[in-house]
């Protein structure tokens, strides 16, 4: 049973994605979905909870914090 309190709107968009820190790291990774709290993320590489994130979109840059990082069917997803 679903028990989000948010709609999410289901993606499949590949981002371009930075870890912002002494030593920025640029990734690609995929957009799976977002909502009005935050995006779902998925990629090959883990990422630290807390990670300060930018995320460039074709028309937008994203700034935020990675609330969790988990292994999923072999990728790495973030929230």
């Amino acid at each position: 049973m679903e028990q989000r309190h948010d709609t999410r709107l289901v993606l499949d968009r590949t981002v371009k994605l930075t870890i912002l820190g002494d030593v920025e790291m640029r990734r690609t990774a995929k957009v799976k979905n977002i909502s009005c709290r935050g995006l779902g993320v998925a990629m090959a590489f883990p990422v630290g909870v807390g990670a300060a994130l930018k995320i460039e979109l074709n028309d937008a840059v994203l700034l935020g914090e990675a609330m969790y990082c988990r292994a999923v069917n072999g990728n790495i997803t973030l929230g």
